[in-house]
């Protein structure tokens, strides 16, 4: 195989790889309109896998496109590829409609993430509170000289 068809296939491999992005993205978005943040949570983790490999190809289509430029009749030798200019121009526009759902969904996400850490925080104060000004906690604390402290303020 010549470095021209490993290039090809390199794309080729991406641009399946973005379809599977996008209607992972797709699906991300019927949850998040449902409020099913718990599945949108898995599908963030499989995107995130599929970027991975996409950033993966990317390098090795950066590689291969570099000594490729550098052999002689360049010019010549990548138009007996047209899949390769089809493919890359099918990434882009898969990507971009999965950049516009993402452009859509994320404000969401975010704003749902930002729900869940201030209710972290609540539930942390709440449970340090208990911890420290339970009945058991203060029978621990006085044993035998068990009393009532009365906070007059409330």
């Amino acid at each position: 195989m010549n470095e021209y068809q490993r290039l090809t296939d390199v794309t080729k491999t991406k641009l399946s790889l973005s379809e599977n992005l996008l209607e992972l993205t797709k699906q991300m978005e019927t949850y998040v309109q449902r409020g099913d943040f718990d599945s949108s949570a898995e599908l963030i983790d499989k995107r995130q896998d599929i970027i991975d490999d996409i950033s993966l190809l990317d390098e090795q289509f950066v590689k291969l496109f570099e000594e490729i430029k550098k052999l002689p009749d360049f010019d010549v030798e990548i138009t007996k590829y047209p899949d390769l200019g089809k493919f890359i121009q099918e990434i882009k526009e898969v990507i971009g409609k999965a950049k516009l759902i993402d452009e859509t969904i994320m404000p969401i996400l975010l704003k749902e993430s930002e729900s869940i850490k201030q209710e972290i925080k609540k539930s942390k104060a709440k449970k340090m509170i208990n911890d420290k000004y339970s009945v058991d906690n203060m029978q621990k604390v006085t044993k035998d000289n068990f009393g009532i402290f009365i906070d007059e303020k409330q």
